[in-house]
């Protein structure tokens, strides 16, 4: 599979799978300012069940709140790091000058943090002298190896999925991966879908990619 139909897939097989925490899910979201398009946007119900959430584990707990997610098949470089996080900015400018356009609110002119979406970077695998450059860290008892976390004001979070541990929370997250990694998490979702079958859809998806 080449670069392109790799990078078109994750698109889609993060869509689909996003579908049960309802809300409004994008890919190829355009963004105001300059021609930027968000490889996936998520704004999750604020009545999704939890169940929803928790089926899908990590990149459940990664898309609990409003997000954008960037995938890359292969390690970014500087300039595309920094070109996600101005797609971050665009959406927060734009959430900004909502709200002060905003007549019900009138003594509201700037949004809480906690009320602005992340940004997610997917990638199959990062060198330390990339996470290094970005100012990484990880927050291994809350979030577990390969989630790495820039500083706070970015809203940033770094996602190596090769170096995640292969257990089923992660599973979805795997399949993303290269090689032996994504190989792996794709006998695991046969065995799933062999004793759960209400997960064949999962075979379609792949089957239709050519993973």
């Amino acid at each position: 599979m080449t670069k392109q139909l790799h990078d078109q897939f994750a698109k889609h097989w993060l869509a689909e799978l996003l579908q049960p925490v309802g809300g409004r899910i994008e890919t190829q979201r355009e963004i105001s300012g300059e021609t930027y398009r968000a490889d996936v946007s998520v704004e999750p119900s604020p009545t999704a069940p939890g169940a929803a959430f928790q089926q899908l584990g990590l990149l459940g707990q990664m898309v609990k709140h409003a997000c954008l997610v960037e995938y890359f098949w292969t390690p970014p470089t500087h300039p595309e790091i920094r070109t996600s996080l101005l797609k971050l900015f665009e959406v927060h400018n734009e959430l900004y000058r909502q709200a002060n356009r905003d007549k019900t609110l009138p003594q509201k002119k700037t949004l809480h943090d906690d009320e602005l979406p992340q940004l997610w970077i997917l990638t199959t695998s990062a060198a330390e002298t990339l996470l290094n450059a970005c100012g990484a860290h990880c927050q291994p008892l809350s979030w577990g190896p390969g989630v790495y976390f820039l500083a706070k004001v970015p809203k940033t979070q770094v996602v190596v999925i090769n170096q995640l541990p292969a257990t089923s929370e992660t599973l979805w997250l795997r399949i993303l991966g290269r090689g032996t990694t994504q190989r792996q998490a794709v006998t695991e979702v046969l065995a799933l879908v062999r004793a759960e079958p209400s997960y064949s859809y999962l075979l379609e998806l792949l089957s239709r990619w050519g993973i």
